[in-house]
């Protein structure tokens, strides 16, 4: 411990310490202890003001206070908030009577300090004098500052962090001692400060607060909170230190404000930033469907194009969405808005006036003091008008959900929007590091839940099964869905999606390695959901420790199936406290596991039929890529060569059937049913012919109860690569945006007269292919949205085929 020190301060539970001293060489210093272990080193203390010279502080008295309550928030990690701490004040005095405050609060779980100034005039930040000085430094993770703070968490030696010239951006992950970790980052920035980058000296171990930008100082002034999370990984991400170092709310009544997930069109659409009232209506579609509560309306809406006319439109949009229960956000860049609160609530009273219930706001990526009060007057703004918020492109959080309870996520993250440009870009390890940092600080807006392109392309870092946890790892306000309407409603986890809460009451981390695995379990009422991600392939042995003793729970388990393209789910009845689950993870997979008292949820089917286990003249192929279910394809296909697949269904009913395919050129298939007509259908382009080029498409079949056989082939083209087919039980048989059978088309209308064919598409930009009833191309004819087709035709046998960017439809006609 400091000789001597000043004052001191320990934790509610006795086993953090804070000492302050005062040096002739070092000024005025503070020093962390935990279980005895000095955690950080003597640390430098002090601001410099162009108005006034602070230096020379002089130790007048100090004070302890105990700090303990509890409250709610909308959102959060766990209900309710505990703050528990104990604050010393240590007032200084400066050169000509100048008063100085320090504020330092020891929680069990970590330290804080701030400034407070009083009693002087206005003035210019000149400097920040304040230092972190890690005692026993092991290891150190830390992102490259970017005003976005779009990047990754990356292990860095020393000499790589001091030459980061531009700084870290926070929170900063250290290893020290034992299994002790410091999480370095700050609280409660407001427009009294700028957002500060963390700097290291050339010292090792010794990091420093760099503000962005110019700071004027408006006295008297209290700085944000510098933060030292300091014990195990489960402490440091289990806490709420960052948001109880907030004040709160100036008022109790934020019963308007409502978490939830929504539906979003920017992410299922893959970013192409398409607008159209028939696409916006697929996913509020796909909201009401799933009990979702939200639709984000992104970028484009105030545009008048694509048939889409602007404000008009949107408002048609919010209606239809209020009919289905379903809700809306606007998205809006900042730079719409000026810093003056009245034009702020003039544009947002005007979106409330339409129906809309809030705003995601993009493009703020500046940390400045000018920015941040920007920051304060729209929260402001939005409060008064009952409007939740979004932040996009933003600062990352410091604990303001305190104080602006409607804020219901940040982005701040390198997240799952970086999938709809760069497929391979988001490894297994960087989406394990932010449930150890980013995540921790505060709600995260990462867009999880990526399956495949709009196009069907599978191709991506990660597996389903790890996309699939995420949702449970990581805490969100709102939770937005990344993926399209149709991959989740085609999915073995569509209806385990519809039970995600956003919303949580205990928070455990249970295991981490930063960077290998992470397994997070979190309870709502008295369900839990555990989810885990791993780097490399590994078994998740999953201790059931964490639950009430002499109950029985129910585990539904949605997991890795035999590739990453595949979940599949797993019942486990009769499990309780004291039992151990083990799941194999897969490379860069995942799994996640509900706890229930019930035994009634749901428990979907579904079947896998691997193409390489048929009877056919294909040649069965090995997947280099382990890509493949099995590593296994058949090439080859067509001309006469089919798979002949025998499948067998329990029930009546409706199926969704996945096709998983590869091929590098466009190329049609034949699906032919029970030996009935072979309906012919095109395969986009994947890319290639191997696992690495893996796509999907699906359609619809209604089967009875039995054994039945479905046949896919060419007669006289070469038909795709195929890894696999799989059933699975719909369990809605609405059919919104999944290609369907004959027995529903509900965007199209083809009408025949003697040998005339008219087709006219109800939605977007259409693609109509005539087949010969052989396979062969008759003729392509691509048609603008609105436009109609009329074909005076031989008379004859056709397979009209005709596809959007969303759905396809086929039927036989004749003329």
């Amino acid at each position: 411990m400091a000789q001597n020190p000043l004052a001191s301060v320990s934790s509610p539970d006795g086993k953090l310490r804070i000492d302050i001293a005062q040096t002739d060489g070092q000024g005025t210093t503070y020093e962390v202890y935990k279980n005895g272990t000095q955690l950080i080193a003597p640390s430098r203390l002090g601001l410099s003001i162009s108005s006034s010279n602070l230096s020379n502080l002089q130790y007048s008295t100090s004070s302890v206070t105990a700090i303990d309550e509890s409250y709610s928030l909308p959102t959060g990690k766990v209900d309710p908030y505990t703050n528990s701490c104990n604050e010393l004040k240590v007032e200084f005095i400066g050169s000509l009577g100048k008063k100085i405050n320090i504020y330092f609060r020891a929680y069990n779980e970590g330290a804080a300090l701030r400034y407070e100034i009083d009693g002087i005039e206005n003035g210019q930040l000149s400097e920040e004098s304040t230092e972190i000085n890690v005692a026993q430094l092991e290891s150190v993770w830390a992102q490259k500052y970017q005003k976005s703070y779009e990047t990754t968490y990356d292990e860095r030696s020393w000499s790589e962090m001091v030459s980061l010239t531009e700084g870290m951006g926070s929170p900063v992950l250290v290893k020290t001692t034992g299994d002790t970790y410091l999480l370095l980052t700050e609280a409660y920035n407001t427009g009294a400060y700028a957002t500060s980058k963390l700097i290291a000296h050339s010292t090792t171990g010794s990091f420093g607060f760099q503000p962005v930008g110019t700071v004027n100082l408006v006295i008297p002034f209290l700085s944000p909170w510098r933060v030292i999370m300091a014990g195990t990984l489960a402490e440091i991400v289990e806490s709420t230190l960052i948001e109880n170092l907030c004040n709160a709310a100036s008022t109790d009544d934020w019963s308007w404000v409502k978490p939830g997930r929504a539906s979003w069109n920017w992410g299922g659409e893959d970013a192409d930033n398409v607008i159209s009232y028939d696409i916006a209506t697929e996913y509020v579609d796909m909201a009401a469907h799933m009990g979702w509560e939200y639709f984000l309306l992104d970028d484009g809406w105030e545009s008048t194009r694509d048939n889409w006319n602007g404000a008009e439109d949107t408002r048609r949009i919010i209606d239809y969405a209020r009919s289905q229960s379903v809700d809306v956000l606007l998205w809006a860049n900042q730079n719409k808005f000026s810093s003056d609160p009245a034009q702020i609530k003039s544009i947002l009273n005007e979106w409330k006036s339409w129906g809309a219930k809030g705003v995601k706001i993009d493009f703020w990526e500046d940390d400045s003091q000018a920015m941040i009060k920007k920051y304060d007057a729209f929260m402001q703004a939005a409060a008064e008008l009952q409007l939740v918020v979004d932040l996009h492109g933003c600062t990352r959080p410091s604990g303001l959900r305190r104080q602006w309870p409607h804020l219901l996520t940040s982005e701040a993250v390198w997240g799952g929007e970086l999938y709809l440009g760069n497929r391979v870009k988001l490894p297994a390890s960087h989406n394990i590091m932010l449930v150890l940092t980013r995540n921790v600080v505060g709600p995260m807006d990462y867009t999880p839940g990526e399956f495949a392109t709009k196009w069907g392309s599978v191709s991506q870092l990660t597996s389903w099964a790890h996309q699939v946890a995420l949702f449970t790892l990581y805490e969100s306000g709102v939770q937005c869905y990344v993926d399209r309407p149709d991959h989740y409603r085609n999915s073995i986890v569509e209806s385990f999606l519809k039970s995600i809460p956003v919303v949580w009451d205990e928070t455990r981390l249970l295991e981490a390695s930063p960077e290998s695995y992470v397994t997070l379990a979190r309870r709502k009422g008295s369900e839990w959901f555990v989810a885990s991600i791993a780097d490399q392939p590994r078994t998740w042995h999953l201790s059931l420790d964490f639950l009430d003793a002499g109950k029985t729970y129910y585990g539904y388990i949605y997991k890795d199936g035999g590739c990453k393209a595949e979940i599949a789910f797993e019942y486990m009845p009769n499990l309780s406290a004291g039992q151990t689950i083990d799941i194999p993870i897969l490379e860069e997979g995942g799994a996640t596991v509900m706890l229930s008292e019930s035994p009634n949820l749901p428990k979907p089917w579904q079947k896998t039929y691997e193409a390489e286990e048929v009877r056919t003249f294909g040649k069965k192929e090995t997947d280099e890529a382990h890509l493949c279910s099995g590593d296994k394809y058949v090439s080859g296909l067509g001309r006469g060569n089919r798979l002949p697949f025998t499948v067998q269904v329990d029930e009546d009913g409706d199926y969704a059937l996945t096709l998983f395919y590869m091929t590098d050129t466009d190329r049609n298939a034949y699906l032919a049913v029970d030996g009935g007509e072979k309906l012919y259908y095109a395969f986009a382009s994947s890319g290639g012919l191997t696992g690495s080029h893996l796509s999907m498409k699906a359609l619809i079949l209604s089967l009875q109860a039995g054994e039945h056989s479905i046949e896919i082939g060419n007669e006289n083209e070469l038909a795709p690569n195929f890894d696999r087919i799989t059933l699975k039980k719909v369990v809605d048989s609405t059919t919104s945006g999944i290609e369907s059978l004959p027995d529903d088309k509900p965007q199209y209308a083809i009408k025949t007269w003697g040998n005339t064919l008219h087709v006219a598409p109800q939605s977007g930009e259409t693609t109509c292919t005539l087949f010969t009833l052989d396979g062969r191309v008759h003729s392509r004819h691509n048609l603008a949205a609105g436009e109609e087709l009329t074909l005076v035709l031989p008379h004859g046998y056709y397979i009209v085929n005709l596809n959007t960017e969303h759905n396809a439809y086929s039927q036989k006609i004749i003329l």
